[in-house]
């Protein structure tokens, strides 16, 4: 969620927690600022790789704080990212923003990415910084040789009219799509909330997804959840949904219903509330405490 102020989309924490807008900060390669290493280009083993996802994990769960450098202090994007290089052995980056990272590394053309490599964004909010938000790459999507490898291998698996890789699908075309589908499937072994399995039942499709992380939270009975490591479950899940129109008729009405239960103006509702009432509890403890030393310089007096 953000603020709109004063005409500027301000991320809330951002904003309100912290005011800072980047100014102070030093380029790497600058008097006072980071050393930038020297990197070979080449990219990372299997096992740094393996080492990178299990320092990752730790902070599965652990939510954003703007500033948070490690699992134990919560984390921004750029403070994990950092943890995650450090620690893992991958690189050694020190404490910086998504600017600094971006500052310390070395472009490669998209086709060229491999697991372990950073994606950058820009301007996804107001600073002084073009770089604005980094993340780490795990594989898949249209990323490099790994949409080639998936292709042949479904090649050798299916016709291919039958497996169809779309890509990047535009917003006015996804609840054709969806709309236009026997049944969605959305089989994820982590998902923070799970978007698309919440657009599918508004758009009448009945749900196949995981019993994991925040997705029965979402979905209710409205869906078939299962373990998405249980290729034996998502099999009979499938064939549940193709050889009965009437689980299927099932769970279309009850993903409607479900749906219903989530919008963006509800969420907006519940985060601006709560921010209000934080920022109300933080007045009232300042006025509280300067009422508390007004008492007691009374009472000092009186004493006296």
């Amino acid at each position: 969620m953000e603020i709109l102020k004063d005409n500027q989309y301000l991320n809330p924490i951002f904003f309100i927690e912290s005011g800072d807008d980047g100014s102070a900060y030093i380029p790497p390669g600058s008097p006072g600022g980071i050393t930038i290493p020297e990197y070979s280009g080449e990219p990372m083993d299997g096992s740094t790789f393996a080492a990178l996802i299990e320092e990752a994990e730790k902070y599965v769960g652990m939510p954003y704080r703007w500033g948070g450098s490690t699992p134990a202090t919560s984390f921004d994007c750029s403070g994990f990212v950092c943890y995650t290089l450090n620690e893992s052995g991958a690189a050694s980056v020190g404490r910086t923003t998504a600017q600094g990272l971006f500052n310390l590394s070395t472009p490669v053309a998209l086709d060229e990415a491999e697991p372990g490599d950073l994606l950058f964004f820009h301007s996804t909010y107001s600073s002084v910084n073009p770089v604005t938000h980094v993340a780490i790459y795990l594989g898949g999507g249209n990323f490099g040789k790994n949409h080639e490898i998936l292709k042949r291998e479904l090649a050798d698996l299916f016709d291919e009219d039958k497996v169809r890789l779309l890509g990047y699908v535009a917003d006015e075309d996804v609840n054709t799509l969806y709309s236009n589908s026997l049944f969605f499937t959305y089989v994820s072994l982590y998902e923070g909330f799970g978007m698309p399995p919440l657009e599918a039942m508004s758009a009448g499709v009945p749900v196949v997804t995981s019993n994991t992380s925040a997705l029965p939270e979402v979905v209710g009975d409205a869906a078939i959840t299962l373990d998405p490591t249980d290729k034996d479950a998502i099999i009979k899940a499938y064939e549940a949904f193709y050889f009965n129109p009437e689980l299927r008729e099932e769970c279309i009405q009850k993903g409607l219903e479900r749906a219903k239960m989530f919008s963006w103006d509800k969420m907006y509702k519940i985060i601006s509330d709560k921010i209000l009432e934080v920022l109300n509890d933080k007045t009232k403890n300042s006025n509280d405490l300067g009422d508390n030393r007004s008492r007691r310089r009374l009472l000092s007096e009186t004493s006296a």
